[in-house]
C-alpha cells in the first residue's frame, strides 16, 4: 500500500467535536478528508472516517501517544485500508433514505450554514417555511459546491438543485411533526436561527 491513501476509523468522539478539532490533534499528519458519521435522526454517532494521502502518515497519526482525549473521553483509533472505511461507510448508511443521505453531504459542504430545524407541524410546507424565514434571515438559493461523496458511495441519487428550505422524510411513519433543513449564506445568520 505504500503510496496509496488510507484512512483511520475513529470512535468515542464527543458530540461537539468538530473537523478542526481532529485536524488540531493530527496537524503533522494532514488528513485528506474528516467526515464524522450520523445517525439516521442526523446526530453525531461518536464516530468518524480519516482519510490521509500516504499510509505512512496514517500509521503515524494513530500511533500517537499518549493518546488524545477529546471532551473528556479517551479517542480510540485504527488505521484501516481505504477500501474497508469505503465498506464500514456504506454499510453505516445502508438503512438511510436517500434524502438524508444528501443532506448530510450538504451539511457537510457548508459546515456551520446549514440548521435543522424539527418538530414543526407534519402539514408544514417547504414553501411556506421559506417564504416564512426569508423575512428574516439570508437563505441561501445557490447550488452547494458538493462532491457528494456519501450520496456516491451508498448509490443515492444527487439532486441537480437544492433549495434553501427542503423538508426531509419523516423519521419514523406514524411521525407527528416535519423536520426541515435550512441552508443559510452565513454562520451568523445560522448562529441566529
Amino acid at each position: 500500500m505504500v503510496g496509496q491513501r488510507c484512512a483511520a476509523w475513529v470512535t468515542r468522539l464527543p458530540s461537539t467535536a468538530l473537523p478542526v478539532d481532529l485536524q488540531r490533534w493530527i496537524r503533522p499528519c494532514e488528513a485528506d478528508s474528516v467526515r464524522f458519521l450520523r445517525t439516521p435522526l442526523l446526530l453525531p454517532s461518536g464516530a468518524a472516517v480519516l482519510r490521509f494521502t500516504s499510509e505512512a502518515r496514517a500509521q503515524t497519526w494513530s500511533s500517537t501517544t499518549p493518546p488524545a482525549r477529546l471532551g473528556g473521553e479517551e479517542i480510540r483509533t485504527k488505521t484501516i485500508e481505504l477500501s474497508d472505511a469505503d465498506r464500514w461507510e456504506k454499510e453505516h448508511y445502508a438503512g438511510f433514505a436517500p434524502e438524508l443521505v444528501t443532506a448530510i453531504d450538504i451539511a457537510a459542504a457548508q459546515p456551520m450554514q446549514t440548521v435543522l430545524l424539527s418538530n414543526l407541524p407534519l402539514q408544514t410546507t417547504a414553501e411556506k417555511l421559506e417564504k416564512k424565514l426569508g423575512r428574516s434571515y439570508a437563505l441561501n438559493t445557490s447550488t452547494p459546491q458538493c462532491m457528494w461523496p456519501v450520496s456516491r458511495l451508498v448509490g443515492a441519487p444527487t439532486p441537480s438543485a437544492v433549495p434553501a428550505v427542503w423538508k426531509l422524510p419523516p423519521v419514523h411513519p406514524d411521525s407527528t411533526s416535519a423536520w426541515f433543513l435550512v441552508r443559510l449564506q452565513t454562520s451568523s445568520e445560522a448562529l441566529r436561527l
